[in-house]
């Protein structure tokens, strides 16, 4: 029987048949056509599967969207917990406006570099915090490093290490 029935379906490949409508006269291959009904086709478990599987893809992505939306405000959240926590832990930004992610530690001669607004991806500007002397070597090294500022004696460098070890600025 299997044999018959292949047999039949590779019968219908070399078929030719017209379409009914009366404007068309198309030819096909009877192999080609598609058998429909009058009024509404009864539906079969791989239509009912089909449509589970199209309404699941659906449900995926809805989920999928939702998943981003709760990572960025769970990031979002996180952010600004770390903020308060980094406030409580160094009240010297929190106090001066500056947000803790902007510091870099240097300890000496100045405490702190501050790049105001590096945490959100653009230096407004650079700030060196320090805390008060204790002995007059420091006390004068702050004010030189004052001094410098002031008049504009400063400048941005980018050094970069060669293959063959030599230090190049640019």
């Amino acid at each position: 029987m299997v044999s018959g029935l292949t047999q039949m379906f590779a019968d219908l490949c070399h078929i030719l048949a017209v379409c009914p409508c009366v404007e068309c006269g198309h030819l096909f291959y009877l192999s080609e056509a598609h058998v429909h009904l009058v009024g509404k086709r009864p539906q079969s478990i791989v239509d009912t599967l089909r449509a589970a599987e199209r309404q699941l893809d659906k449900e995926d992505e809805k989920l999928a969207l939702t998943a981003d939306a709760l990572r960025g405000a769970a990031a979002k959240a996180g952010k600004r917990a770390t903020k308060k926590l980094l406030r409580r832990i160094d009240p010297i930004f929190s106090g001066a406006g500056y947000d803790p992610q902007d510091a870099k530690v240097i300890f000496d001669p100045v405490t702190y570099v501050l790049f105001d607004g590096m945490s959100e991806g653009n230096v407004n500007s650079i700030v060196l915090l320090a805390g008060p002397a204790e002995n007059k070597r420091t006390e004068n090294l702050q004010s030189s490093i004052k001094q410098a500022i002031k008049k504009g004696n400063m400048e941005f460098k980018t050094l970069h290490v060669s293959n063959d070890g030599q230090v190049l600025t640019r």
